[in-house]
């Protein structure tokens, strides 16, 4: 039995939306409706698009290698993907894609669902796990704020930039009327003035 493993150059925390955004063809925040664990098929309901452009509200995802995250948690997801073939898209185990239900990979220690510590070990890792589960949920909103933010600044570039191109019009055709103007008067000072009776 041959096994594959993928070497994953780590990401610092601060640098997740930035990496994502460089390195993605599609980034959303969606639900996962669907996930078959024998085709490793996979189906997302698009809640919001912060980069790329799908039209359907249903995209439908494949974990092609052993290197492809096939998303399990139900719920809702950040999911930073590449489109493959038939516009499917794969998602990359080493990115920054996260479930809200698990927002760092945490799971709940054996030891304590199996009670192989004592009380007070028990409630240490307790502790430690939803500290862990809070910074992750932390980190999850805060990366959903960042995706908001870049998304709005590039509504408003391009609104920008059609003012700018607009203005270049309006400057262009101003300069020309006033050229036509200035021409005008300089023909009638030329023109005698008409005899009267």
């Amino acid at each position: 039995m041959d096994l594959f493993s993928c070497k994953c150059t780590q990401i610092k925390r601060e640098s997740y939306v930035s990496v994502g955004l460089k390195y993605s063809d599609i980034i959303f925040l969606g639900e996962l409706i669907d996930s078959a664990s024998t085709d490793h098929n996979y189906s997302f309901k698009i809640l919001e698009i912060f980069k790329g452009n799908y039209k359907n509200k249903i995209i439908k995802g494949l974990a092609t290698n052993s290197c492809s995250l096939r998303p399990t948690d139900k719920g809702l997801w950040l999911i930073y993907a590449s489109f493959e073939k038939d516009s499917l898209i794969d998602i990359g185990m080493c990115g920054p894609s996260v479930s809200l239900k698990n927002p760092d990979g945490l799971y709940y220690p054996l030891s304590i669902r199996f009670g192989k510590e004592s009380k007070v070990e028990q409630l240490e890792r307790r502790i430690e796990y939803l500290n862990k589960k809070i910074d992750g949920l932390s980190n999850w909103y805060y990366d959903l704020y960042k995706l908001r933010e870049y998304k709005q600044s590039n509504i408003n570039e391009k609104p920008k930039a059609k003012l700018d191109y607009q203005l270049i019009i309006l400057a262009i055709s101003l300069i020309l009327n006033i050229f036509m103007f200035v021409v005008i008067i300089k023909k009638n000072k030329k023109m005698p003035a008409a005899n009267t009776v």
